[in-house]
């Protein structure tokens, strides 16, 4: 028994001394297990943060950014003038604005020397929400110049030693074709789904009116044009909508031959301007119009448009083989200085 007792004593100090061994490993494994993890972790988070490249410089040609549209009838105003930055460099609108540029626009052998602008304040709470006095661009003036059909204005800045100008005329108001405008009007409902991420999806359906117009034009050499607006009016009510989704809209057609056509369907929400809104009235093709504005551009911008998708040559329908966006500034200068004609409206009945 005494023996017994004594080779059970030894074990249980065997165990006790193996375990005294066991437990410091344990320890260190997952002290070790641990490290590994805030190691990896900080990895991680420097690997999501911003990260500053050094010691790499990049060639940058600097620039004036030009963008102008002269509206026919309108004083001649926001003609945008600003520069480049270098491409490392971090956007910022109130370093790339240019407030000392000698701008001037000359027409029927007259120039006017454009003046900066007065920064904007909000007009609106909404508007105010986001509002930076910073954040504003350049703009230039000449407000007693009121923009004219048929001319031609040419425009030139300098600044800092850069030159840059540029030519356009400005577009009459379209004319219709011999053809008559053409509306179709049918009722298709429209079916929504607003996603709500703690509960299930809401869905539901809303009466609408699709209307498919055609607009015939007179098409005139080195000139583009475009559907600006559509809006719908009762004509009992007068009230109109602005609730409408544009799902087929050809803009800035171009045409070599005599005529052509502008087409558009559009879909009018019978519920007024919003489908989560109650009805500002009810629409119906007895007593519905249709109000189409088509406005007239200087041919440039539709080749500026053609151009500036050419990273997307097969989802866009202007895509093209990689051609560099074609401006139509010259000089030390990119951009665009684009004429627009007074708005042809036109009243189709259902």
């Amino acid at each position: 028994m005494a023996k017994h007792l004594l080779r059970m004593q030894h074990s249980y100090s065997r165990m006790k001394t193996l375990s005294s061994h066991i437990i410091p490993v344990t320890y260190l494994v997952l002290l070790v297990l641990l490290a590994g993890i805030i190691i990896g972790n900080i990895v991680l988070l420097q690997s999501c943060a911003p990260q500053t490249v050094t010691g790499v410089v990049l060639p940058h040609d600097e620039k004036l950014v030009i963008y102008a549209s002269l509206v026919a009838g309108e004083p001649l105003q926001n003609v945008q003038v600003t520069r480049t930055l270098p491409p490392l460099d971090t956007f910022n609108v109130e370093r790339s604005r240019i407030d000392n540029a000698e701008v001037s626009v000359s027409v029927d052998g007259q120039t006017y020397r454009l003046r900066l602008q007065t920064r904007v304040a909000p007009r609106t709470l909404a508007d105010s929400l986001n509002f930076d006095l910073n954040n504003q661009p350049s703009l230039y003036e000449a407000p007693e110049l009121i923009v004219q059909p048929a001319k031609t204005y040419t425009l030139r800045v300098v600044w800092n030693g850069k030159q840059a100008s540029a030519i356009t005329r400005i577009p009459a108001t379209p004319e219709l074709a011999t053809q008559p405008p053409k509306v179709v009007w049918r009722a298709e409902p429209f079916r929504y789904v607003v996603n709500r991420p703690r509960t299930f999806p809401a869905t539901g359906v809303v009466p609408s009116l699709l209307a498919t117009v055609q607009i015939p034009l007179r098409a005139r050499a080195g000139e583009a044009y475009r559907i600006e607006t559509i809006t719908a009016q009762d004509t009992i009510s007068k009230r109109s909508t602005t609730s409408s989704i544009s799902l087929n809209t050809n803009t800035l057609l171009m045409s070599s031959t005599s005529t052509l056509t502008l087409s558009a369907n559009v879909r009018h929400f019978l519920q007024g301007d919003s489908i989560f809104r109650p009805p500002i009235f009810t629409l119906s093709t007895a007593s519905t119009i249709s109000i189409v504005r088509v406005v007239a551009h200087d041919a440039a911008l539709r080749d500026f448009i053609s151009t500036q998708a050419r990273n997307t040559p097969n989802t866009n329908p202007f895509g093209n083989s990689g051609q560099n966006p074609s401006w139509n500034i010259q000089g030390d200068g990119i951009g665009l200085f684009i004429g627009q004609s007074r708005p042809l409206q036109v009243v189709l009945y259902p």
